[in-house]
């Protein structure tokens, strides 16, 4: 996992047979900013995966913070209809940046 603090999100990369759990993001900082999950490099999300992404999206919620998960090709699936998915790195650092923007306006 590659773990890269940036000035307003901490940015998550996994290799392509590494496991994402909840542990490995959630033990691995307190978190206080909001967070990317780069997923691009997996080539499919498993139901281990896609709960674990769940439970690391309410934690991040509970702390009135956002994330956003970055996936090439997103199959569909109920589950993830509550998660921040976009399919570029661009594209959730401006979702990441709209979000922030909402807060500080207080919507």
């Amino acid at each position: 996992m590659i773990r890269v603090n940036k000035e307003t999100h901490l940015f998550f990369n996994f290799e392509p047979k590494e496991e994402l759990t909840v542990e490995s993001i959630l033990l691995s900082t307190d978190l206080f900013i909001d967070i990317i999950i780069d997923l691009r490099s997996i080539d499919t999300l498993n139901g281990t995966l896609v709960n674990s992404l769940e439970e690391i999206n309410k934690y991040v919620i509970s702390k009135g913070l956002c994330m956003v998960l970055v996936i090439k090709d997103v199959p569909y699936s109920p589950k993830l209809e509550s998660l921040n998915i976009v399919p570029s790195l661009t594209e959730a650092e401006d979702y990441l940046q709209m979000e922030q923007n909402q807060r500080d306006l207080g919507v």
